[in-house]
């Protein structure tokens, strides 16, 4: 039992990093930046924002608020309930 809730907090968790590298590489790229650019903004080197960018490092939350600031962007964090389907509906 304690395996599978592990799993399933495992698999949340990939998938919040997956999204969040996403929507860091789509601010990027709206605000026309390269990951260089991006690196220099905040004294990084390259490859961690490659990192970020891939979902290969699960960031705090401090340091979401350091990225969406040098993209000119607002940490929005939101949480929502889990809608679960109805019995026989």
């Amino acid at each position: 039992m304690v395996d599978s809730v592990s799993g399933m907090l495992n698999a949340k968790q990939a998938l919040v990093v997956r999204t969040v590298a996403e929507s860091i590489t789509a601010a990027r790229e709206r605000a026309g930046l390269t990951q260089r650019d991006v690196a220099e903004r905040l004294a990084w080197f390259q490859p961690t924002v490659s990192r970020l960018e891939r979902g290969a490092h699960s960031p705090t939350l401090g340091t979401l608020v350091q990225v969406a600031t040098a993209l000119g962007c607002t940490l929005v964090v939101r949480l929502e309930p889990v809608t679960t389907p109805r019995a026989g509906g």
